[in-house]
């Protein structure tokens, strides 16, 4: 693997005197379901973050506290002129509503957005929808940030509908850093995507908005089984397709509860890199069940192949805001920009907050 000290990005220093850059509101909004609603007083947190007209924009999860136990997600938006301050839109710009997803759009709503720019200047959005049974992966387009159209499930057709079912959240689509624009770039004539919760697997696509993931082949082997006349037997499984584990969790590592990707994957000169977050157990500097972040590096030709892994997290829980909240312990990389010549790394916190760190290399 590629020496750790080479390839990771940062380091990230976070901006203590100004955080949290952002925290719950006290914006209105009459709700398709629920009528007139505060819909961000309870929280906002897990932000994507681009760069647009020299403004820094943030797409980020919000709850409200009306609705079920938890609150109702929806995605609103903020814009800031100096990556600290910001102004927001008074109304989400996505939110459950009817038409073909409602019923999976209504249970806690519009989750955990990540966002690239195309090559003629559109911005697609993966988010999750969880439907109080199953987290389903979703994307969205829109030319200015503002009005979005929904193009539905990201797996809803790939493989006849295979796995339209599987728990699927967290898209994170590799793209490649052109001034302030993070554009989705082909690998091998495909569009690529990181994916998953607990472990993270590939995609790929032809237009960003219908995405197949990458499979295995799981060999055929001996096994054993009771006949008819239970007496135990050898026979052969066949072989089956599979989805293929890029990343894995480590017990003991400040991801040995699972892990789940970040903002958006960075085409580098190194490889890819792609920011992960972690659920610890097992490390003892951590406390249980904490989330932090690391980062991991793939072969720039064979996108599933991984060439480099931090064992340490860079961004970690350390201030009150992160420490309680609807979730404690929490530190939650979502969103990554480029602007004004530093990375910033914009976190969820503790459920509640929004968080930023920056670093001052390319």
């Amino acid at each position: 693997m590629n020496s750790i000290s080479a390839w990771p990005l940062g380091p990230f220093s976070k901006l203590d005197d100004a955080n949290p850059v952002l925290g719950p509101g006290e914006g209105m909004f009459h709700c398709p379901f629920l009528g007139q609603v505060k819909w961000e007083d309870r929280g906002i947190c897990n932000p994507a973050a681009v760069v647009r007209d020299e403004k820094l924009y943030l797409i980020y999860r919000a709850t409200g506290s009306a609705g079920f136990s938890r609150g109702i997600s929806r995605l609103g938006l903020a814009w800031s002129d100096d990556g600290i301050h910001f102004e927001r839109n008074p109304e989400p710009i996505l939110y459950p509503e009817g038409g073909p997803w409602k019923d999976l759009e209504f249970g806690t709503g519009l989750q955990d957005p990540r966002i690239v720019e195309t090559d003629d200047g559109k911005y697609v959005l993966t988010y999750a929808l969880f439907d109080l049974h199953n987290c389903y992966l979703a994307v969205a387009t829109s030319g200015d940030l503002f009005h979005w159209q929904k193009n539905g499930l990201a797996f809803e057709h790939a493989l006849n509908g295979k796995y339209r079912q599987t728990w699927s959240k967290a898209g994170a689509i590799v793209c490649r850093r052109e001034g302030s624009r993070m554009t989705a770039t082909k690998i091998n004539g495909k569009y690529w995507m990181y994916w998953g919760e607990s472990e993270i697997y590939a995609a790929t696509s032809d237009d960003l908005i219908h995405w197949t993931p990458v499979e295995m082949e799981v060999e055929a082997k001996k096994g054993v089984y009771l006949d008819e006349h239970n007496v135990w037997r050898e026979r052969w499984r066949n072989g089956r397709m599979v989805l293929k584990p890029v990343i894995t969790f480590r017990p003991g590592r400040l991801d040995g509860a699972l892990v789940e990707a970040g903002p958006q994957a960075l085409l580098t000169a190194h490889g890819i890199l792609l920011i992960c977050n972690g659920c610890n157990s097992g490390d003892p500097v951590l406390p249980p069940g904490a989330y932090s972040a690391g980062q991991v590096l793939f072969n720039p030709v064979d996108p599933t192949a991984v060439i480099g892994r931090t064992n340490f997290p860079f961004l970690t829980p350390l201030q009150s805001f992160e420490l309680q909240g609807e979730i404690p312990n929490v530190c939650f990389a979502s969103g990554l920009a480029y602007f004004r010549d530093q990375w910033w790394l914009y976190y969820g916190a503790a459920g509640r907050f929004i968080g930023v760190g920056v670093a001052k290399m390319e």
